[in-house]
């Protein structure tokens, strides 16, 4: 059977994350991959640093068929579980190029949740301590476009914002034991865009 890889792009993307090194056969294995951006490897020929949406900071690679029906956003998990998996290797460059050889059984995407600011009277970037307040970041970059286009938060002059949930952080992090009085969770932010990255929603 010809082997298939995987070569999804957004920003430009490929399934990423990270797996340890194995070689045995007929193995099953779930991975969960949590997406998001990284800011400081990738640049365009004229020097303008890029955004990468990735996958827990690494690329990823299958040798099996993966097509997502809606475009990735920052904060989303991605479940795949493979199995008879032969290889499981990551290679220790930044960012670690991860490959899994095996046959995809199953795979899901989990979408996060959405949020958009907007102000009248001011710039995004004039009221940036107020967004920090608010909101748990995991980085202070707006990013402007599809192509990856980003800057600082308190540089980006638009007067609309959209902030994807860390999915990951919100279900590993807010957590209340039971019978326990626990006061509202923080709301944990995998990215910022100038634009709505889930239109139809």
């Amino acid at each position: 059977m010809k082997k298939k890889q995987v070569t999804l792009l957004l920003l430009p993307l490929i399934l990423s994350g990270c797996g340890n090194s194995t070689s045995t056969p007929n193995t099953e294995k779930t991975f969960v991959l949590n997406a998001g951006f990284v800011f400081d490897h990738k640049q365009t020929a004229s020097g303008e640093k890029l955004a990468s949406l990735l996958f827990d900071g690494n690329y990823y690679s299958f040798f099996d068929e993966l097509t997502l029906e809606e475009p990735l956003v920052a904060g989303d998990q991605l479940s795949v579980t493979i199995n008879n998996i032969t290889e499981d290797v990551c290679f220790s460059i930044y960012p670690a190029r991860c490959t899994v050889e095996g046959n995809i059984k199953d795979y899901s995407l989990s979408k996060t949740t959405i949020y958009g600011v907007h102000v009248d009277d001011a710039t995004i970037g004039q009221t940036a301590e107020n967004i920090k307040r608010g909101y748990i970041l995991d980085n202070e970059y707006v990013v402007l476009d599809k192509g990856g286009r980003y800057v600082p938060l308190e540089d980006y002059d638009g007067q609309d914002l959209f902030l994807s949930v860390d999915k990951n952080k919100t279900e590993s992090l807010c957590t209340c034991p039971e019978g326990a009085q626990c006061g509202p969770c923080p709301i944990y932010i995998a990215g910022l865009y100038a634009y709505n990255p889930r239109p139809s929603e």
